[in-house]
C-alpha cells in the first residue's frame, strides 16, 4: 500500500508539473507568491539614452519589445525582455515640441507605429517603418496639454485621449485629417467646467467601460457605447457611477474646495484587477481598492452622481504630492499593487492584506511610470531620471531604500524639489556599483602616497575625488556594505589631513559621518576627540575618549590623549580659580603672581618632548574652498553639530591663543611615534601610528590591528 501510494504521488506530481509547465501564468504565480523569491527583486539593467525624464513606457504586446517617451521629445525603441542583454533598437524624433507624456505601440501594427500624446497639445502616430527616418502624423491637437490615452480593448484602430481642457477625445486611425480645422476632436466627455483630466484606464472585465481621473476627489465611470452614441448631437459627460473615499467627501455630498495649484486633487493613475476592482492613486493621498461589482451596500450621491465609497483596501506609506503622472499597477495575477512615491522609492503591497512587501529605490528623486511585463516576472520604471529602469530577480537582496547617501557631491540636505532634481544622486546597478568603488579605492590610495610625501593639500582633494566617486544609491544590499565601507575610511583619512591643517571643525565633521555609519568606530571616536580638544569642547572630547577606551582599553595612543585632555582640564580649572579671585577681598599681587605661577605649570604639565602629533606645521595648509566644506551641512541633524557654533566663540578667546601656541608643546613623546617619517608634513596623522601601526595590511587579523591601521597605510 505504501508503494502504490508513492507511486500515486509521484504521478500526481508529474501530472501537475506537466500542467505547470504548460501554464505560464501557473509558473508566475507560484513564483511571485514566494515571498523569499519577491525579496530579492532588484534593479538589474539600466536603459540609456534619453536626455530629459522618461514620462512614459510601455510594453509590445508580446513584451519583445519597451518603447519610452521623454522631455527631449523623442520616442526610443529597446529590446529588453531579456535584461542582461537589453539594448536599444532605435531613436525618432516625433514633431512634438514640448515634453511626451504618453506612448504606445499601435496594436496589431506590427511594431512598427507608435500613438504618443504631450505638453504642447498635439496627439501624433509615428511610422517606424520608414528607413530613412520615422514618419510623423498629427492626428489631433489640443488647447492645453494631453495626459494619457488607452486604446479602446478589442480594437487596434480607435483610442481615446485625456486632456488637461477637460476633454476626453475619441480617436480612429482609419479617418484621415484632411483640414486644419478638423484638427480639433470631437469631444465624447467634456468636464471641463470641474478641471483637467489626468489619466484614464479600461475595466477588462467590461471593454467598454473607462474610469476616468480628474482634478477633483471623484473617479467616474463611463459607458463608451453611450457617450460614443450621443456625442453627434451633445457631449455626454454624465457618468454611469463615481468612486471617492468617503473622507473626501463632505457630509451633504459636495466635493471639498479646491486647494494648492496646478492638479493639486484627483487621481494620478488607474488601474483595474482581473476581477474589475478599481485601483486608484490618489493625489496627496494613499492607494485605494474599491469594491465595483457590489457598491449599492455604500453608495452616496455627489453632484447628482451615484458614488461609491466602499474601499476594500487602502495602501499608505508613500507621498504622492510633487507630480500628476505617478502611475499605479497590478504585478503577477493581481497578487501585488505597485507605485512610486516622491521619495524615488518603488513600493509594491500585498493585494488583499494591504502589506507593504517591499521598497526599493528606483530613481533618483521621483518614481513615476511602472509598466510590469505581459508575461515575465520584469518591471519597467522610469520618472525624474533620464534612464528606464529594469527590475527582476537577482543575486542578492535589494539595498536599503531609506539610507541617506552622504559625500561630497551631495552633502546639501535642507533642499527644495528644484535643488532635489539638481543634487540627486544617480541609482547604479550592481555591476555599475563595483566599477564606481574600484574608481574611488584608486582615489583613497592615491590620496595616502600624497599624504607620504608630505602633500597633504593634494591628498584631501584625492579623498574627496573617493567620496565623490562613491556617492551612489547602490542597488543591493551587498554593495551597499562596500559602499559604506569605503566612504568611512575615506572620511577618516579627510579627518587627519584636517586635524593636520588644525582645522577642527571640518575634522569633527568627517568624524560625525564616521560615527553615524559605525558608531563604535574607535578610529572615529579617537579624532573626534582630537577635534574637540582643539575647539576646547572638554567634556565632549572626554566622552568620545572614554567611549573609544571603552572599545580599546589598552591603546597607548587614546592614554597620551587622555593625558593632553587631563592637563587642559587642570589648566582650565585653575584659570577659573584665578579669575575667581582676582575679584575677591586678597591682595591682587598674590593674584598675580598665582596666575604666571599656574600659567607655567599648566604649559610646563602639557608639554611632552617630542615633535608634533600630526606631524607637519602650519606650512601645509588645506584649500577652504574643497568640496568638502559643504559636507558640513551633512550632519546638521547630528546632535553634535549644535554644539560646533556654540563653541566657535569660544575658540576664540584670549586665552585660546595661548593653547594654540602651546597646542604642539603638549603632545607626548608617545604622539611622537605617530609620525616616525619626519616633521614636514610627510607624517601620518593616525590613531596609534609608529610601532602600533599593523603596517599596510588593512586585512591583518584582529580589532587592534584594523582599529590601529594609519592614515597612510590601510584607509
Amino acid at each position: 500500500c505504501a508503494q502504490m501510494s508513492n507511486m500515486h504521488e509521484q504521478r500526481l506530481y508529474a501530472v501537475l508539473s506537466a500542467r505547470q509547465l504548460q501554464s505560464r501564468s501557473a509558473s508566475r504565480r507560484m513564483v511571485w507568491h514566494s515571498p523569499a523569491l519577491l525579496s530579492r527583486f532588484s534593479l538589474k539593467t539600466r536603459l540609456v539614452h534619453h536626455s530629459g525624464c522618461v514620462n512614459t513606457i510601455a510594453w509590445n504586446e508580446q513584451g519583445t519589445l519597451l518603447v519610452s517617451g521623454s522631455d527631449d521629445c523623442r520616442i526610443c525603441i529597446w529590446s529588453a525582455w531579456n535584461d542582461d542583454h537589453a539594448k536599444l533598437q532605435a531613436a525618432y524624433t516625433t514633431g512634438h515640441r514640448r515634453n511626451i507624456f504618453c506612448a504606445k505601440f499601435v496594436p496589431l501594427s506590427g511594431d512598427k507605429q507608435v500613438v504618443t500624446c504631450a505638453l504642447d497639445g498635439s496627439v501624433r502616430l509615428t511610422d517606424v517603418n520608414n528607413p530613412e527616418g520615422a514618419d510623423q502624423r498629427l492626428l489631433g491637437l489640443s488647447s492645453r496639454f494631453v495626459s494619457k490615452f488607452e486604446f479602446v480593448p478589442g480594437d487596434a484602430h480607435t483610442f481615446i485621449a485625456a486632456g488637461q481642457d477637460g476633454l476626453v477625445c475619441l480617436y480612429d486611425l482609419r479617418h484621415p485629417v484632411r483640414a486644419q480645422d478638423s484638427f480639433q476632436q470631437q469631444p465624447i466627455v467634456d468636464l471641463s467646467a470641474i478641471g483637467g483630466c489626468t489619466t484614464l484606464a479600461f475595466d477588462p472585465c467590461n471593454p467598454s467601460i473607462f474610469a476616468l481621473g480628474c482634478e477633483d476627489p471623484l473617479v467616474r465611470a463611463y459607458d463608451l457605447r453611450k457617450v460614443c452614441h450621443g456625442h453627434d448631437e451633445s457631449v455626454h459627460s454624465q457618468p454611469l457611477q463615481a468612486f471617492a473615499v468617503e473622507a473626501h467627501i463632505s457630509s451633504r455630498g459636495r466635493r471639498h474646495p479646491q486647494g494648492g495649484g496646478l492638479l493639486s486633487r484627483g487621481a494620478s493613475g488607474l488601474a483595474y484587477s482581473m476581477r474589475g476592482e478599481l485601483i486608484a492613486n490618489m493625489r496627496g493621498d494613499s492607494v485605494y481598492r474599491f469594491d465595483v461589482l457590489r457598491p449599492s451596500h455604500s453608495m452616496t450621491e455627489v453632484d447628482g452622481v451615484p458614488t461609491c465609497t466602499a474601499v476594500l483596501s487602502e495602501y499608505s506609506g508613500r507621498v504622492n504630492d510633487d507630480t500628476f503622472a505617478k502611475e499605479v499597477c497590478l504585478l503577477h495575477q493581481d497578487a501585488y499593487i505597485a507605485t512610486g512615491g516622491d521619495c524615488g522609492n518603488l513600493y509594491i503591497w500585498h493585494t488583499v492584506s494591504a502589506k507593504q512587501v517591499l521598497k526599493v529605490r528606483a530613481d533618483a528623486c521621483i518614481v513615476n511610470c511602472l509598466a510590469p511585463h505581459p508575461s515575465l516576472p520584469l518591471l519597467a520604471v522610469s520618472g525624474i531620471d533620464s534612464d528606464v529602469k529594469l527590475f527582476s530577480l537577482g543575486d542578492s537582496r535589494p539595498a536599503d531604500a531609506d539610507a541617506r547617501q552622504s559625500g561630497a557631491s551631495f552633502s546639501r540636505t535642507a533642499c527644495g524639489r528644484r535643488q532635489r532634481r539638481v543634487l540627486r544622486v544617480e541609482l547604479l546597478t550592481a555591476e555599475e556599483g563595483q566599477k564606481r568603488l574600484e574608481i574611488a579605492t584608486a582615489h583613497r590610495e592615491r590620496g595616502n602616497s600624497l599624504f607620504r610625501s608630505g602633500l597633504s593639500v593634494n591628498a584631501l582633494v584625492a579623498y574627496e575625488s573617493a567620496l565623490q566617486s562613491a556617492t551612489f544609491h547602490p542597488s543591493s544590499a551587498q554593495i551597499q556594505v562596500e559602499q559604506q565601507r569605503c566612504n568611512v575610511m575615506s572620511w577618516l583619512n579627510l579627518a587627519a589631513v584636517h586635524l593636520l591643517a588644525k582645522d577642527y571643525r571640518e575634522a569633527l565633521t568627517c568624524c560625525n559621518l564616521v560615527l553615524k555609519v559605525e558608531p563604535e568606530n574607535a578610529k572615529g571616536l579617537y579624532r573626534r576627540a582630537q577635534a574637540r580638544l582643539g575647539l576646547d569642547d572638554l567634556g565632549k572630547c572626554d566622552a568620545d575618549l572614554k567611549a573609544a577606551l571603552g572599545l580599546m582599553p589598552g591603546d597607548s595612543a587614546l592614554r597620551r590623549l587622555q593625558c593632553r585632555l587631563s592637563a587642559a582640564q587642570r589648566k582650565g580649572r585653575s584659570k577659573e580659580n584665578i579669575l575667581r579671585g582676582l575679584f575677591s577681598s586678597e591682595g591682587r599681587a598674590d593674584n598675580f603672581r598665582l596666575l604666571r605661577q599656574t600659567g607655567e605649570d599648566g604649559d610646563a604639565g602639557g608639554a611632552i618632548s617630542g615633535s608634533q602629533e600630526h606631524g607637519a606645521e602650519d606650512n601645509d595648509t588645506v584649500d577652504e574652498g574643497s568640496d568638502d566644506e559643504d559636507s558640513d551641512d551633512e550632519v546638521s541633524d547630528d546632535e553634535d553639530s549644535d554644539d560646533e557654533d556654540s563653541n566657535d566663540e569660544d575658540s576664540n578667546d584670549e586665552d585660546r591663543g595661548n593653547e594654540d601656541s602651546n597646542d604642539e608643546d603638549e603632545d607626548d613623546e608617545g604622539d611622537a611615534d605617530e609620525d616616525e617619517s619626519g616633521s614636514n608634513g610627510g607624517g601620518e596623522p593616525g590613531f596609534g601610528g609608529g610601532d602600533d601601526c599593523p603596517g599596510d595590511d588593512i586585512e591583518a587579523e584582529g580589532v587592534q590591528c584594523e582599529v590601529l591601521e594609519d592614515v597612510g597605510n590601510a584607509d
